[in-house]
C-alpha cells in the first residue's frame, strides 16, 4: 500500500471542479437557453401555444428573461468566489496544521528518546549498584516516556490520515508471541504498581502477516486505555487464537467498562467517555485505522462496571512458522 492521496480525496478533487467551473457551466447554460429559443422561433414560428408560452412575445419579455439569466450568472461568480476563498483558506489551514504536528513531534521526540535512552542505561543489569526500588521508579519513567511517545506518534498518524494519504504498511511475517510477550515485559512493572494482575497468552506457532511496528501501536493503545481504566485489583488479559488461518486477538480487562451509549462512536477521532478527561481520544481512532489497513475489523463487547473486551483478528502467514492460511489477505 502507497502513500498517495487515498479515492476519498479523489473523488472531493472531482467535485472540486464543479465549484471551479461554475460560471463555464452558467455560460453554457445561458448559450443553450437562447439556442432552444432560436430553434423554436425556426421551427415552430410561433404556431403552437407551448412555443407560444416559452419564446417572449415582446421586447419587455425579452430584456426581462436576460435580465434573470445575467442575474443567476452574477450569483453564479458570486458563489465560486466564496467557494475559492473557502477552499483556499481550508487548504491553508491543512497545511499550517500539518506544519504544526510535524514541528511538534520532531522537537518532542529528540528529548523523549534521551530520556528513555538513559533510562533503559538505569535499568540494564550492567549499570549496578543501583537499588530494586529505583530501578522500579525508572521502568515507570520509561514506560511513562514510551505512552508519551505513543501519543506524539498518534498525532502524527491522525495527521497524515487526515491528508488522505493511506497507511502505508512494511507488512513481513512474524511471530506473533514475540509481540505479545514484549508487550507483557513492558507493561508488567506497571501493572505490579497499580495492583493489576496481566494474563497474555498466545500459541507460540501462530505467524502473522502484518506490519509489525503498527500492530505494536495497536496493542499498546488498547493495553494503555485498559490501564488506565481498570481499579486496582482487576485484570487485564490478552488472548490469541488461531482459526481458519487468521489469528484471533481478544484484549480485555475488568475495568470501569463504555456506557452502551456511547459504544457506537468510541472508535470516532477525539471520542471520550463522557466525563473523561485522561485521553487525546485519538487511540481507539488510529487501532481501528491500523487494523482496517490489514484488512481487519475490530469490535467490542462492554457493560458498565464490568470491563471491556476488545475483538479482532489478523491473517495469519503461510509457510514455515505459520498454519495454513489466505495469503497475503487476498492482497
Amino acid at each position: 500500500m502507497g502513500g498517495g492521496p487515498s479515492k476519498a480525496m479523489k473523488k472531493l478533487d472531482k467535485k472540486g471542479w464543479l465549484h471551479k467551473h461554475i460560471i463555464l457551466l452558467g455560460i453554457v447554460f445561458a448559450a443553450l437557453y437562447w439556442l432552444l429559443q432560436s430553434a423554436m422561433k425556426a421551427f415552430i414560428l410561433y404556431e403552437d401555444s407551448f412555443a407560444r408560452e416559452l419564446c417572449p412575445s415582446s421586447t419587455e419579455e425579452l430584456w426581462l428573461r436576460t435580465l434573470v439569466v445575467t442575474l443567476l450568472l452574477m450569483f453564479a461568480t458570486f458563489v465560486q468566489v466564496i467557494i475559492t476563498r473557502l477552499n483556499r483558506a481550508e487548504e491553508a489551514l491543512r497545511r499550517a496544521r500539518e506544519d504544526f504536528v510535524a514541528i511538534l513531534t520532531h522537537d518532542l521526540k529528540g528529548p523523549l528518546s534521551s530520556i528513555m535512552a538513559y533510562t533503559q542505561l538505569i535499568i540494564s543489569p550492567k549499570a549496578g549498584g543501583i537499588s530494586a526500588e529505583k530501578i522500579s521508579f525508572a521502568r515507570s519513567v520509561l514506560f511513562s516516556s514510551e505512552e508519551m511517545m505513543g501519543m506524539i506518534q498518534n498525532m502524527a498518524n491522525v495527521s497524515r490520515i487526515e491528508g488522505g494519504f493511506a497507511v502505508e504498511l512494511h507488512r513481513e511475517p512474524f511471530p506473533l508471541k514475540a509481540l505479545i510477550d514484549e508487550m507483557e515485559k513492558n507493561y508488567e512493572p506497571l501493572a505490579e504498581q497499580s495492583g493489576l494482575s496481566l494474563e497474555f497468552l498466545c500459541p507460540g506457532d501462530v505467524v502473522v502477516d502484518g506490519d509489525r511496528v503498527k500492530l505494536r501501536q495497536v496493542f499498546h493503545n488498547l493495553l494503555s486505555n485498559a490501564l488506565r481504566y481498570t481499579p486496582r485489583g482487576g485484570q487485564i488479559s490478552v488472548k490469541v487464537s488461531a482459526d481458519n488461518g487468521r489469528a484471533d486477538v481478544e484484549v480485555g480487562d475488568t475495568g470501569k467498562g463504555i456506557p452502551r451509549r456511547e459504544q457506537k462512536g468510541i472508535f470516532n477521532k477525539y471520542s471520550q467517555v463522557k466525563g473523561d478527561r485522561r485521553s487525546t481520544g485519538l487511540g481507539l481512532f488510529i487501532v481501528k485505522s491500523f487494523l482496517e489497513s490489514h484488512g481487519a475489523e475490530i469490535t467490542l463487547e462492554s457493560d458498565e462496571g464490568r470491563g471491556t473486551k476488545f475483538f479482532f483478528s489478523l491473517p495469519m502467514a503461510c509457510g514455515e512458522g505459520g498454519r495454513d492460511g489466505p495469503e497475503r489477505n487476498g492482497q
